[in-house]
């Protein structure tokens, strides 16, 4: 659980913290790591690779002058998944306008490395996609 831990506490609309995390990315992901973003939000759009990853964190630097995800728990789903449940808090970058959403990351392990991240904007859809109950 502690490689997935080391993966948050990111501020991804700032371009310096932005560096930092991908530079951890190239460390911790596979090389054909994959990133399914919320299928509801995103219509089932999955990012494949880091530099992918890359592009999509630099429309957020675009839109958000703050942009985090605070995790709240860390969930073991069997051998090679984990689960986090929290919440992604930021501000607009034109508006200033602060928000809050929930977000559920469904984390794979291959080889001690990540390999596959599943994003919801539902925890509960999240638990689901982890086969597990809510």
């Amino acid at each position: 659980m502690e490689i997935v831990e080391r993966v948050y506490g990111f501020n991804w609309a700032a371009l310096g913290e932005q560096r930092e995390g991908l530079a951890l990315a190239m460390e911790l992901f596979t090389p054909d790591f994959e990133y399914q973003l919320d299928p509801s939000a995103f219509k089932g759009r999955t990012l494949e690779g880091v530099p992918e990853v890359q592009r999509f964190l630099e429309g957020i630097e675009a839109d958000f002058r703050d942009f985090r995800q605070r995790p709240d728990r860390y969930i073991a789903a069997g051998e090679d998944k984990v689960v986090v449940l929290g919440e992604f808090v930021g501000r607009g970058r034109a508006s200033g306008l602060p928000f809050r959403s929930p977000f559920g990351h469904v984390w794979t392990l291959r080889e001690g490395k990540l390999c596959r991240l599943e994003g919801y904007l539902d925890h509960t859809l999240a638990l689901a996609a982890a086969g597990l109950e809510p």
